[in-house]
């Protein structure tokens, strides 16, 4: 049987290769000029060597699919490192809040979370609304609620504050770069860059793809670009009404990432720690350069 996968990210780059080691034929068609989608690696204009992730950035605790994925592919992971205490470090108006100030107002949201249980289907927006917390931690929430689900408040699940209010975890990141890990399984498949897929032709018989530079025929086909991109495509036939509502209904947030490298690297760390909110832009601050040589800092 031959497939065909459309995107070469995380998801597509599994898909194929999972695919191909059941002894099927299999081709990823990635519409960009790189592998790894919202895995992407940046190295060009730093110093020693240094990189930045712009895209996904740490593997959280509890994460085991990407640790295992590593493992299966021969891939490096960094040691274990952590964000602080259970207390991060808060910037407001400038100024450095001492530990006891930021215990305050993190308190101040775990409390509310179990007196004020958020719903399902719940902005954090509506959440605020309700539970009536100090104007503080009303910063740090939309803090942490634009940094890490990359979402307006309004949008944003009022359900994941539990997860989000949670510090001084173990987290890894992959060595060399989080994009070692889609370009070393695009390695093993048959990945053709620059193919952006325009129509996708399906029936009982088969698939038909046509992209800018050529059509391709296949028994199946895996679509693996996310839910807003393939909204985009054309299907032919159209899909099912369910399937078009599920996917109209899916909403992505969007992110800002500046990359900096400064050369007082312990200056910049006493300044920051491993990482710290404010209550302005950015409203999340982080050491990308963890693990990596030289004497720079990239936040």
């Amino acid at each position: 049987m031959k497939v065909l996968v459309v995107g070469a990210g995380l998801s597509g780059l599994v898909a194929a290769t999972e695919i191909q080691a059941a002894g099927h034929e299999v081709i990823v068609l990635e519409a960009r000029d790189r592998v790894g989608g919202r895995v992407f690696t940046i190295r060009e204009g730093f110093a020693d060597g240094q990189f930045a992730d712009i895209g996904a950035e740490i593997i959280y605790h509890g994460q085991n699919n990407i640790a295992e994925l590593c493992a299966k592919h021969g891939v490096e992971l960094s040691d274990e490192f952590s964000l602080g205490t259970d207390v991060p470090d808060l910037i407001f108006s400038g100024e450095r809040l001492d530990r006891a100030a930021a215990a305050e107002i993190v308190n101040e949201l775990r409390v509310a979370i179990k007196k004020t249980k958020p719903s399902h289907y719940e902005s954090v927006a509506q959440w605020l609304r309700r539970a009536r917390v100090s104007e503080p931690a009303e910063l740090l929430l939309a803090a942490i609620a634009q940094s890490t689900p990359a979402a307006p408040l309004r949008t944003a699940d009022a359900q994941e504050l539990n997860v989000e209010l949670s510090w001084g975890e173990a987290y890894r990141k992959i060595k060399g770069g989080n994009d070692t890990l889609p370009r070393t399984m695009a390695e093993k498949v048959d990945v053709r860059l620059e193919q952006p897929v325009r129509v996708v032709g399906w029936s009982a018989t088969g698939v038909t793809l046509e992209s800018e530079r050529e059509t391709h025929h296949a028994d199946r086909v895996v679509v693996t670009v996310p839910g807003p991109l393939v909204s985009e495509l054309g299907f032919d036939p159209v899909l099912p009404v369910d399937k078009v509502k599920a996917l109209l209904s899916l909403r992505y947030g969007n992110a800002t990432r500046l990359v900096v490298q400064y050369a007082e690297r312990e200056l910049v760390k006493a300044a920051i720690g491993s990482g710290c909110f404010t209550d302005r832009m950015p409203g999340f601050v982080m050491e990308q350069s963890v693990h990596q040589g030289g004497d720079q800092i990239v936040i």
